[in-house]
């Protein structure tokens, strides 16, 4: 499984360079990073314009620190009402930032709509906050829509932590988004988000092994001390991992959707209450450093 670091910060970007094959970002991350965190202290916000300048000169400063990244997804600042043509407007200025970024869109219907649009002009896209089958469905007919080749060109981000947190195992979900490419031959590559912890990792990695995860700086750390253990001290580690509060979490199950064969993408339910609350995180995250 190759790796991508989460995170709006440089330094981190230097400090894996060895292990990462590309990097996330989204508005919480850009709000996390060292240069507005010294704004904050200093009682100190910027307007909307500054803000974005800000995130175009971190995601920048990412490419140079490791311009072999395969990706970096640069994500538009989207709130629930947000419009397809406001994220196309933002998704044009970001675009001109980097030759390699995937554009990251919320995955409700504004979001695949402004993705549908890139896909047309051979951008490439990430699409996030995606807690459920029929989103995952209806990306799948975006991409077939466009007939996408190849899978790098589209990436789904299945949030695998914030299911955990509702009860759901999260990862089970990676299962059924697999079962579905699989059984309609889309094109699209998986990228497991909010993943937590090591347990998470090796997870996404037994049941992806030719995808990708996005991990935080904390998770990579932990994966390096851990890379560093005999293949006996792993095996030890990881089956005490396993006996954590997954084995309580609620499995998904890839369901058969032939209802849906002729239904087009526009008029599937996307709009899950998890995205929703995802979006004002993120929303209020954005605006903690900006007026």
């Amino acid at each position: 499984m190759k790796i991508f670091l989460d995170s709006g910060n440089p330094k981190e970007t230097e400090e894996f360079f060895d292990l990462i094959c590309g990097q996330t970002t989204n508005p919480s991350l850009v709000a996390k990073n060292p240069e507005v965190q010294n704004y904050l202290a200093q009682g100190k916000k910027l307007s909307q314009q500054e803000a974005l300048n800000l995130y175009r000169q971190i995601v920048q400063e990412i490419y140079k620190k490791s311009k072999k990244l395969e990706s970096i997804s640069v994500e538009v600042i989207a709130r629930r009402e947000t419009s397809y043509q406001e994220m196309l407007k933002q998704a044009e200025q970001i675009r001109s930032w980097l030759p390699n970024l995937h554009l990251k869109f919320p995955c409700n219907l504004a979001g695949l709509k402004a993705a549908n649009k890139v896909l047309a002009e051979g951008g490439r896209v990430n699409m996030t906050l995606v807690f459920s089958q029929l989103q995952a469905l209806a990306l799948a007919k975006v991409s077939q829509e466009n007939n996408i080749q190849d899978s790098s060109q589209v990436l789904i981000s299945p949030f695998i932590g914030r299911l955990d947190d509702q009860g759901i195992l999260g990862v089970s979900l990676l299962k059924v988004i697999n079962n579905l490419r699989k059984n309609l031959g889309a094109k699209f590559s998986i990228l497991a988000a909010s993943v937590r912890n090591l347990e998470h990792f090796s997870s996404c990695g037994e049941i992806l092994p030719d995808d990708f995860a996005t991990l935080p700086a904390q998770v990579l750390r932990e994966y390096q001390k851990s890379d560093s253990l005999s293949e006996e001290e792993r095996k030890i580690e990881r089956k005490t991992e396993r006996k954590t509060e997954s084995s309580k979490l609620v499995s998904l199950e890839y369901q058969e959707l032939e209802q849906f064969n002729q239904t087009s993408w526009e008029s599937l339910q996307v709009e899950d209450p998890l995205l929703i609350k995802g979006l004002e995180i993120f929303t209020k995250d954005w605006e903690s450093f900006t007026y």
